[in-house]
């Protein structure tokens, strides 16, 4: 649109200086017309010239036609030519003067465009290319991590057949025996969906040792962590077995009790789990109650909604909450 305008002034320039051009020829034309009507009237003030200075002979009279009256009309029609052409040329100056406001209002947007490109959409575009890189990289980090995963099912496999050939066959009843691939294999699912759930710190993979009947984090045996971790784990062993049961077993007992399974602060432990473990764990077990029941003593739970959980508040105190777990003793 710009260039459009640029070029209409351009034709208007050039219309415009061509405009003055005549203009100038037009008003040399009035002056040489002027000049020779001047000349024919005073022509006859001059005295004629009877002998040939040259030759001193006599010099015949001769009549010359007059361009007086040609010489006014011509000039008459150049003074309505001019006068047209002037108010062509108060045209042409209107229309260079609309487009120069034009051009500038048409500047004033593109500098406004190029600062809303420069000031919001180039940065815009530049985090845009940044999370789409970042998207592509979880992409790759997300296929590697099933590669893992299908290398880390596959080694849990040979390590349950290893734990079983290491155990001893020599008991009449051996209990570890009937935990085969399939139910390990499922109980594993369990752990790992209820571990990433409640955001344990630095979770990359779980499985149950057959060998020590408990579970594994991280590679680590749960006695390798502090009181306070295994205190979490045992608890989150206990949910999916809960849960294992209540999925698979033919005889679900539909009701877990869990003592202090987060040890809170008020019980001086050392290494004790992540506040955001706690809130998730909670969290975990008001999102899932579909398993079964599940009672829960504990000193001092996260701050949550607990609108779809019964809580009983044990206050020591007749007026407020409930004062002991008997009712009635004091």
């Amino acid at each position: 649109m710009a260039l459009k305008k640029r070029q209409q002034l351009a034709e208007c320039n050039t219309l415009y200086n061509r405009i003055q051009a005549l203009h100038t020829q037009y008003n040399a034309d009035i002056k040489r017309l002027t000049f020779i009507v001047e000349g024919e009237v005073h022509k006859n003030d001059l005295p004629a010239n009877e002998k040939c200075p040259f030759c001193d002979g006599e010099i015949t009279e001769h009549h010359e036609h007059s361009y007086v009256e040609a010489s006014r009309a011509e000039a008459e029609r150049i003074r309505l030519q001019l006068k047209d052409l002037s108010e062509t040329q108060r045209d042409v100056a209107s229309e260079q003067t609309a487009l120069i406001g034009e051009i500038e209002k048409l500047a004033t947007e593109r500098s406004g465009v190029e600062e809303l490109v420069n000031g919001e959409l180039k940065p815009r575009i530049a985090m845009l290319k940044q999370m789409l890189a970042d998207y592509r990289r979880a992409i790759e980090i997300n296929n590697e991590i099933s590669v893992i995963h299908q290398f880390e099912t596959s080694m849990k496999v040979e390590l349950y057949e290893v734990e079983n050939e290491e155990e001893s066959t020599q008991s009449q009843f051996d209990i570890k025996g009937h935990f085969d691939t399939n139910i390990r294999a499922a109980f594993d699912e369990i752990l790992t969906r209820i571990l990433t759930a409640c955001k344990y710190d630095g979770f990359s993979s779980v499985y149950f040792s057959q060998k020590e009947f408990d579970v594994v984090v991280n590679g680590n045996l749960k006695d390798s962590f502090g009181k306070g971790y295994r205190a979490f784990l045992n608890t989150i062993m206990a949910i999916a077995l809960m849960e294992y049961l209540n999925e698979n077993g033919k005889y679900a007992p539909g009701l877990l009790i869990v003592d202090s399974p987060i040890l809170s602060l008020k019980e001086k432990v050392n290494d004790e789990a992540s506040d955001s473990m706690k809130a998730a764990l909670f969290q975990y077990l008001i999102d899932n109650q579909e398993h079964g029941q599940i009672i829960i003593a504990e000193n001092d739970i996260p701050k949550l909604d607990y609108s779809t959980a019964n809580v009983v508040r044990f206050t020591k105190d007749v007026e407020n909450g409930r004062y002991g777990f008997l009712n009635g003793v004091r």
